[in-house]
């Protein structure tokens, strides 16, 4: 009788080990939850944004860096893709005060970029955050001095396409 209690006590612990080292697994898979950081003094001219995101931490870490080094390398480029002073338009844009750059896991509508129509809020893709990050946000920094909402989104065809939502044209420009 007190073999059987023995081995019944015996089990009873091992399920009780197995129990919570299988809950303890479970509770190590990063969730993604609401981060954010505010850049400050950007461009050394006290402009200042506000980075967010709804990513695991894992994702999260280092975005900031990624960001102020591609504001910073975008502001000091020579010329926009219109061939325009690039500071005067990063100026336009930051000195509203306000701006929000938000990294987007899943973007719908677009593959790149989106900016607002009152050219305060920047959607990143999570997905080129490590590809041609410094172009997307040019593009964006200029749309939005434009005060204009737009996206850019590469379709199943390779080919690029700016779109302008006011006059709902969409620009196409074939990645060769």
């Amino acid at each position: 009788m007190k073999f059987r209690k023995k081995i019944f006590l015996f089990v009873i612990i091992l399920l009780s080990v197995f129990i919570i080292n299988t809950c303890d697994n479970d509770n190590k898979q990063e969730l993604a939850k609401e981060q954010s950081v505010k850049l400050l003094n950007l461009f050394n001219e006290g402009y200042s944004v506000t980075v967010k995101g709804y990513l695991t931490d894992t994702e999260w870490n280092g975005i900031s860096i990624k960001i102020e080094t591609a504001l910073n390398n975008g502001f000091n480029s020579r010329t926009g893709f219109d061939g325009l002073d690039l500071q005067e338009k990063f100026r336009g844009v930051f000195q509203k005060g306000g701006i929000e750059i938000i990294i987007v896991k899943d973007p719908v509508g677009y593959t790149k970029w989106k900016t607002s129509l009152d050219g305060k809020r920047m959607w990143i893709a999570f997905g080129i955050i490590n590809n041609n990050l410094q172009d997307s946000i040019v593009s964006a920094v200029e749309k939005m001095e434009m005060v204009e909402e737009g996206y850019a989104k590469i379709n199943n065809e390779n080919i690029l396409l700016l779109c302008n939502s006011i006059s709902l044209h969409e620009i196409k420009l074939y990645i060769l």
